[in-house]
């Protein structure tokens, strides 16, 4: 990093990602022509500075270090390249304003938009995650682009109105993934025809008497017509 409006300072490169830099006060000629002119070494100052003519001089490689255009006293510092997220665009590595927060060098570089989404099948709930209906599922966010989630119905239960034969009935279950509490509805109630009955009998005795009184003169007419025949 350099500090402009310091004259005196000045930063070396020692390599690296991201590069691993060594800061001193002192001029270039007082640090020692050996150590300076290593290959390694890259001089990092403002473009027409002083430092850039003495790195020209004495043959060290120079990397102009742009200025933040808010002002010289801001702290311009190297920064890694930055991954684009699928919402969110990236840059690659250059020079940024620490007290900006604004990148002064290299390029930027666009948002994923979610560009390896696919169609997924539906996932039914758990009692630890929640299922989703079927929709399109990016993997490089982790995220659901359509579709609903789907709570699981294993949590306590609160009956706010019973089913009959003519309606439907209201339950609230609560999810153990999230603790939400969803309503859901209840089947109407099987219809039941009304059973016929006798007096002093149920309906079902009375029509087995009769089927059976029906069956045994049947039989005796049968029975009646094969004596005359």
């Amino acid at each position: 990093m350099a500090r402009f409006g310091f004259p005196s300072i000045i930063v070396f490169d020692m390599g690296g990602d991201p590069g691993n830099y060594m800061l001193y006060s002192q001029p270039v000629e007082e640090i020692g022509g050996d150590y300076v002119a290593a290959p390694w070494f890259t001089l990092c100052a403002p473009a027409g500075s002083w430092t850039e003519a003495l790195a020209q001089e004495k043959g060290i490689p120079f990397e102009a270090i742009p200025r933040c255009p808010a002002s010289d006293d801001h702290i311009v510092k190297e920064g890694a390249a930055v991954a684009p997220t699928c919402t969110e665009a990236g840059h690659s590595k250059g020079w940024y304003c620490t007290e900006c927060g604004t990148w002064l060098s290299g390029e930027t570089v666009d948002p994923l938009n979610h560009c390896n989404a696919y169609n997924a099948p539906a996932a039914e709930a758990t009692e630890t995650a929640h299922g989703h209906t079927a929709g399109v599922w990016c993997p490089d966010c982790n995220t659901w682009l359509s579709g609903d989630v789907v709570h699981n119905a294993l949590g306590a239960q609160t009956v706010i109105r019973p089913a009959t034969e003519e309606e439907e009935g209201l339950i609230d279950i609560v999810c153990t993934v999230c603790g939400e509490t969803v309503r859901y509805t209840a089947e109407k109630l099987p219809h039941t025809e009304p059973q016929p009955s006798g007096t002093g009998d149920t309906g079902n005795g009375f029509w087995m008497r009769i089927q059976s009184a029906f069956r045994g003169f049947i039989d005796w007419f049968l029975r009646l017509f094969h004596w005359f025949g």
